[in-house]
């Protein structure tokens, strides 16, 4: 079997795209895919280091969405909080509180972004305003059908093995993989053919390391601070709380922009698979969130785990179980939506995209 390694830059740095000219080579995900299992395998092998960011990203995600369950009892759902914020604006209960601090984070993360060493500024890719704006309009209608989206869905709904975010999971990826495909996704931002391996960028993975490590050491101090006030009165934990909340939304936009999330372009290349190109990084992030998430999820809910979150009296968990028209639906679109533009909700909000987070409001709404 032949292969062709070529070498292309994009979007400031190289990339390496490698080709198998075999048409009998075994594929990636179906039959309708041009990207060749074994040149994917063999890359990644090869090119280990070079996906440490993603992977490195992903972990810190991961433990915020289970710090979140540990410390506030709620699923760290971005579409929810943006979808509560947008339809009760002036609502000042508890959740509605985490929910503005937590998406004032992810603004806040998204403003330092710049001032930080290491390259792991959002990309924007060239898109028209109108691709953007219909994708924003997507994501919002489609998320507030389905409930949840890449973080709800994708990473605290498969932790705690709902059959139903699964389910939506499935389904957006495979509409954003078909919209990409259908609409020249890959092409529209200028990617290669063939496997995409990102280049080994030591800054970025110096800075991942730095997020990583940061993530651990405030969830452990804001942790420890709100068991020590609760054990002298609690007069503290709702303070304390705001400040993991507010946190949390802090480092999740780093993680995400570590992580390769806020590029555009790169998520598109995650999507490309049925177009003849793949680039595997994203899914090291949602590897890397669900190798801590998942199993502390099931550590936290089981009966050996926590009677009640540090910060409230009882877990306040999506109890809907049913497979509904809308969950399909809401999920195939904000999928399309997804691939469209290569933006969800929180990459949107961290990224300062204020043309799709303005439309997604409206979907929402």
């Amino acid at each position: 079997m032949s292969t062709r390694t070529t070498t292309t830059t994009n979007r400031g740095s190289s990339t390496t795209s490698t080709t198998l000219s075999s048409p009998s080579s075994i594929i990636v995900c179906s039959a309708m895919a041009s990207v060749p299992l074994s040149a994917a395998v063999s890359s990644i092998s090869a090119n280990l280091p070079a996906y440490a960011p993603s992977i490195l990203g992903g972990l810190s995600i991961g433990l915020l969405a289970v710090a979140q369950l540990a410390i506030g009892g709620r699923v760290l759902g971005i579409s929810g909080a943006v979808r509560g914020i947008v339809s009760a604006p002036l609502s000042m209960d508890r959740n509605q509180v985490f929910r503005y601090l937590f998406v004032g984070g992810l603004l806040a993360g998204g403003i330092l972004l710049p001032y930080l060493p290491g390259g792991a500024t959002a990309t924007a890719a060239s898109l028209s305003a109108s691709r953007v704006a219909t994708a924003g309009l997507l994501v919002g209608v489609g998320t507030s059908l389905s409930n949840g989206c890449t973080s709800g869905h994708g990473i605290c709904g498969m932790s705690r093995l709902s059959a139903r975010s699964i389910l939506s999971t499935c389904i957006f990826m495979l509409f954003g993989a078909l919209a990409v495909s259908l609409l020249s996704g890959a092409q529209s931002v200028g990617l290669p053919a063939g496997f995409i391996v990102p280049a080994v960028d030591q800054a970025l993975t110096k800075l991942a390391t730095g997020v990583f490590y940061s993530t651990v050491a405030f969830l452990g101090a804001v942790t420890a601070a709100i068991k020590a006030s609760a054990s002298d009165g609690g007069k503290s934990v709702p303070a304390l709380e705001n400040v993991a909340n507010f946190g949390t939304g802090v480092l999740f936009a780093l993680g995400l922009a570590v992580s390769g999330m806020l590029d555009a372009g790169k998520v598109i290349g995650f999507l490309s698979i049925l177009s003849g190109t793949w680039d595997a990084s994203l899914a090291f992030v949602m590897g890397g969130a669900l190798c801590v998430s998942l199993p502390l999820y099931q550590l936290v809910l089981s009966k050996f785990g926590m009677r009640q979150p540090l910060a409230c009296d009882a877990f306040n968990l999506p109890s809907t179980k049913e497979i509904t028209t809308s969950l399909v639906t809401g999920s195939a679109i904000f999928g399309v939506g997804w691939g469209l533009a290569g933006v969800c909700p929180g990459p949107a909000l961290a990224n300062l995209n204020g043309l799709f987070v303005a439309t997604m409001a409206v979907g929402m709404l």
